[in-house]
């Protein structure tokens, strides 16, 4: 499993959403940058290879232009053959106001 996400395994962690992860192993934490839609994409990629991907991120709007690559794919993933091979994808979102953030969340 890859988990991925602005700031979580440092500072805040998001507000402290991502506070105590506990991770395998064999898991992977990104620490990323603020491009959540290639981020949904990288995880709608994993998932279709069969791989587990989970994205915390903190705004709305964010996820948002996330939703726009799902409901791209959507078809795709509909249409494929053995949907038991998928992985998972998973986002984890936490609305918050954070000084002059207020009209992004």
């Amino acid at each position: 499993m890859v988990v991925a996400g602005e700031n979580i395994d440092s500072g805040s962690r998001i507000g402290g959403m991502a506070r105590g992860l506990e991770l395998k192993a064999t898991d992977c934490i990104m620490n990323v940058g603020n491009c959540e839609l290639t981020h949904c994409g990288i995880g709608f990629g994993m998932m279709l290879d069969g791989s587990h991907f989970s994205l915390f991120m903190k705004q709305l709007d964010f996820l948002l232009l996330g939703l726009d690559q799902l409901v791209n794919t959507f078809q795709f993933i509909r249409a494929h053959r053995e949907p038991e091979l998928l992985g998972g994808f998973t986002i984890y979102l936490v609305v918050c106001y954070q000084g002059h953030q207020g009209a992004q969340s």
